[in-house]
Parts: C-alpha cells; sequence; structure tokens
C-alpha cells in the first residue's frame, strides 16, 4: 500500500501600504514590494494540514480542478483534468 499524500493549507496575510488603493492582484504583489510604488511585509503566516475530502473542496473554492494535486486511485498522476 502506498504512503498517503500530505497536503497543507497555506494562508499568508501581507500588508501593503503606499498613497493609493492597492490594485493589483496575487501575481503583481511581489514585483509591486519589491520594484514598485508601494512597500509591503508579510504579517502573518498559517499552515495547516488538511486531508484528500478538505483540499479537493479548497481546490474547488479557489477555482482549480482537484486533480490538480489529488492522485487518482491507482496512485498515478493525471493532470489531464486541469490542462484543458
Amino acid at each position: 500500500m502506498a504512503d498517503e499524500q500530505t497536503y497543507f493549507r497555506t494562508v499568508v496575510k501581507i500588508e501593503i501600504l503606499g498613497t493609493e488603493p492597492y490594485a493589483g492582484d496575487i501575481t503583481d504583489i511581489s514585483e509591486d514590494i519589491t520594484d514598485g510604488m508601494f512597500s509591503g511585509m508579510e504579517l502573518k503566516r498559517k499552515v495547516i494540514e488538511v486531508d484528500e475530502a478538505v483540499m479537493s473542496e479548497l481546490l474547488v473554492a479557489q477555482g482549480s480542478d482537484p486533480s490538480f494535486l489529488i492522485q487518482v486511485a491507482d496512485g498515478t498522476y493525471d493532470p489531464s483534468g486541469w490542462l484543458g
């Protein structure tokens, strides 16, 4: 029997300061606070171990197909569900 996969949910809280409201998205944050016109820092990080059922629900809530991280029943990795 194969070992069960471990899944983690990491929640990161970031503070961003600037002369205007921050309108960027998650893909912009690092560049905007490193090389842009904003200052930022990590305020809090929380890591929670979750089981496969919870991870599946979290992935769906984010708009991702659970097969993005969760292996199929026979233990093989099948990304076909999320590639298109």
